[in-house]
């Protein structure tokens, strides 16, 4: 197989033109809404609901239409599987000798709170690139309306992941990119008695114990930042997507860890300068796939986004080996010199 260019073709289309294109046998990675996502024939494909879209003309998310990526000019093969909470334990096993795979988490789910904290120990998970998303709905919705995943079929799951194998031609590699402009953290050392997506106890803060929502309330900590913490040597990050002020109740983007100490990121005021930093490097406009959290919308302008991905899903966090929030992941594929390239001229 020759592959033609590097990266996939990524677009917003009707319904109807993505069903054509899955029932002429392209391979294919699709976002949005459960009711378009329910329409679409059986065949070589994956896909997720979504708060919404970033395009070329901002974030929507309209009636009728699909956002895809086309992986069919650069896979040799691929393989669909569904897994539930114990059998993603071990989807390394499925790993091709090149290539990458890609998964979709239900977000906002039991499944993805049953799995999130421990990913980073699954044998063999880091043998190939892990890149993918975890479903999710506009924020408006959560609570009346889950998010699901789809393995090939127009079958909505909430209780599985959708996995995608893909093997690449032997001199093609691909590379996950994971790009997080918050990287530092100040404040208060909080630790949480409870785990969950909601949460009402008491934390403690520096050893005392505090509601949450006291110290957002008085401008200890800014809601709008997300909570980072270190494990196992990668710091990790959470978000506030919903405060009760009525009740005190914090809604989080994703499973409170007890196990964890949070701090809350430190503000940039330069947040594109931040931004630029973290993808220095890093061609997110030209990536084959990438995906956006929803918690970063708000820090977005319109002179940030020649720098960000020219398609992608906003989703409830992505997939960079274990399950991230408030980041954007890309996934860029590379040709490795012929023979005649690598040799030294001198």
């Amino acid at each position: 197989m020759t592959v033609s260019k590097l990266n996939t073709t990524r677009a917003l289309a009707k319904t109807l033109d993505v069903a054509d294109l899955i029932k002429a046998g392209r391979i294919l990675l699709v976002a949005g809404d459960e009711a378009e996502l329910t329409q679409l024939p059986e065949g070589q494909w994956v896909g997720g609901t979504v708060s919404g879209f970033l395009t070329p003309d901002g974030f929507t998310l309209p009636a009728g239409q699909l956002i895809y990526a086309d992986l069919s000019q650069i896979a040799l093969r691929v393989e669909l599987r569904l897994f539930d909470s114990i059998q993603i334990q071990s989807l390394s096993e499925y790993y091709p000798c090149n290539g990458f795979a890609l998964a979709i988490l239900p977000g906002y789910s039991a499944f993805l709170e049953n799995i999130a904290t421990h990913m980073s120990d699954w044998q063999g998970l880091y043998n190939i690139p892990l890149a993918g998303w975890v479903s999710a709905v506009p924020l408006a919705e959560i609570g009346h309306r889950q998010p699901k995943v789809f393995c090939g079929t127009g079958t909505a799951w909430d209780d599985r992941a959708a996995i995608m194998y893909v093997t690449l031609p032997d001199a093609t590699y691909a590379e996950l990119n994971v790009v997080n402009p918050f990287c530092s953290a100040i404040g208060p050392a909080i630790r949480f008695s409870e785990s969950g997506y909601r949460l009402s106890a008491p934390c403690m803060a520096d050893g005392q114990s505090v509601r949450l929502i006291d110290l957002i309330t008085n401008g200890t900590v800014d809601a709008s930042l997300p909570l980072i913490a270190d494990r196992d040597g990668a710091l990790v990050n959470n978000s506030i997507i919903n405060i009760e002020s009525a009740t005190g109740d914090i809604t989080f983007l994703s499973p409170i860890e007890t196990e964890l100490v949070y701090h809350f990121a430190e503000a940039s005021s330069i947040f594109k300068e931040a931004l630029r930093r973290a993808v220095a490097g890093i061609n997110l406009p030209e990536a084959a796939l990438a995906s956006v959290c929803v918690a970063c919308l708000p820090h977005f302008s319109a002179d940030i986004r020649p720098m960000l991905p020219a398609i992608a899903p906003v989703t409830f966090g992505q997939i960079g080996y274990t399950v991230l929030t408030q980041t954007i992941t890309s996934l860029n594929l590379s040709c490795l010199p012929l023979p005649s390239e690598a040799q030294d001229p001198s």
